[in-house]
């Protein structure tokens, strides 16, 4: 087996070739080499992913189930956004549903993308051995909540 067919197995891209041009007098030469070059997946994780050590795998499947924690948060604010639109016909006007609705979902997009931001930055840490990030997510979830509430309750009092 070539050195280069072995190469692929390791997440290296069989050599490609490579011409360096070299001016001799009037003349142009060029010769090639094989260079390997590493091959990027985006299913093999982000860059970040390879660096420093691997931490204990309990403490990265505890960051994983916070994350999915996370994210069953997500779905229960898109379930909210999306049973305000088909079910709460009480309203009498059909901007405050959309409103209501709007506001859920924007927070559950929000709280997904800083889930993610906080994994991240709790898994990098851990590979660095550094301490871990303060992250705003719950912040976040609690004024989304608090001002959903107060929605939900003004419009319970105002639109009847």
């Amino acid at each position: 087996m070539s050195s280069t067919c072995a190469a692929s197995h390791f997440g290296v891209r069989k050599a490609r070739t490579s011409r360096r041009y070299a001016h001799v007098g009037a003349r142009l030469r060029f010769y090639t080499q094989r260079v390997a070059v590493p091959e990027r997946r985006w299913w093999r994780g982000p860059r970040w992913f390879t660096e420093g050590t691997d931490p204990d795998y309990r403490f990265s499947l505890a960051n994983e189930r916070t994350f999915l924690a996370w994210i069953r948060t997500v779905l229960a604010f898109l379930a909210a956004s999306v049973a305000v639109v088909q079910l709460a016909s009480v309203f009498r006007t059909s901007w405050t549903r959309t409103a209501l609705a709007t506001a859920l979902a924007i927070s559950g997009l929000v709280v997904c993308t800083l889930a993610y931001a906080r994994w991240a930055g709790n898994e990098r840490a851990m590979r660095n051995e550094r301490p871990l990030p303060f992250n705003p997510l719950l912040l976040v979830v609690n004024v989304a909540l608090a001002a959903i509430a107060i929605m939900v309750l003004a419009l319970i009092v105002f639109d009847r």
